[in-house]
Parts: structure tokens; C-alpha cells; sequence
């Protein structure tokens, strides 16, 4: 996926954006980043219904450092896990949920495109 991806990969946050039925939403979440897919826990909700719905995601993540910053857009397709096997595989990934509730859905997303944007931080010039 590319240096943008291994940059924002050490990353703890990223936000996956979603939109359904003309109703934008954006949540935080933590992933599991391999060569080709993205992997995210959750349980039944509105995060899931919606990438059920519609399965085009973007996910975002950004840092501010020491005079620089940068943000990386990943786009693709969300897949709920279903197959024993494949939920075996996930489990190897120890994708570690945050909070104290168990969430025992995995989401696969196949990124179809990666952006990345490295910015230099400092004062706006003179307009003159």
C-alpha cells in the first residue's frame, strides 16, 4: 500500500468515514494494517449497519509533529468477516480492542486508493 500507508500505520487512530442514506458519519478506530487490507474490530451498531449498506469507506489519519504534518486518505471496500477460517487469521493479527468491550466483528477493507500529503508548518508569508 505504499509509504503513506507505513507512515500512518504507526499511527494508534484513525478515522473511518462513512456515508448512508445522505447521512454523513465519521468514527475513530484502531486497525490492523497488513501488505493489501486494513482490519478493524467493532460490534453491531451504526458503524457496521452503514458499512453493510454501502460498503465504500475512507479512512484518515493525520499528525502534527515539530514543524511538519501530514495526512493520508485510504479508499476502499469494507467486507464483514463471516468464515471461521478467515476470523482465525484476523485473530492472529491481535488487533486489540481499546476499550473493555469485546468486539467480536472484524471488517476487511481492500484499499483502492492511497493519498498522502506531507506538509512544512510555519507562518503564512507577507501577502506583500
Amino acid at each position: 500500500m505504499g509509504r503513506s500507508v507505513g507512515v500512518a500505520a504507526g499511527q494508534p487512530i484513525w478515522q473511518v468515514g462513512r456515508e448512508c442514506r445522505q447521512s454523513a458519519g465519521h468514527f475513530p478506530l484502531n486497525f490492523v494494517a497488513t501488505t493489501e487490507k486494513i482490519w478493524i474490530r467493532t460490534n453491531p451498531g451504526t458503524k457496521l449497519a452503514e458499512m453493510t449498506i454501502n460498503a465504500l469507506v475512507a479512512l484518515e489519519s493525520d499528525e502534527v509533529g515539530d514543524g511538519e504534518a501530514w495526512s493520508v486518505v485510504v479508499k476502499g471496500t469494507a467486507r464483514v468477516v463471516e468464515s471461521q477460517t478467515e476470523i482465525g487469521t484476523a485473530d492472529l493479527l491481535h488487533l486489540d480492542s481499546w476499550t473493555k468491550a469485546r468486539k467480536w466483528t472484524y471488517v476487511e477493507i481492500t484499499p483502492v486508493s492511497v493519498n498522502g500529503r506531507r506538509l512544512v508548518l510555519g507562518g503564512e508569508p507577507e501577502r506583500y
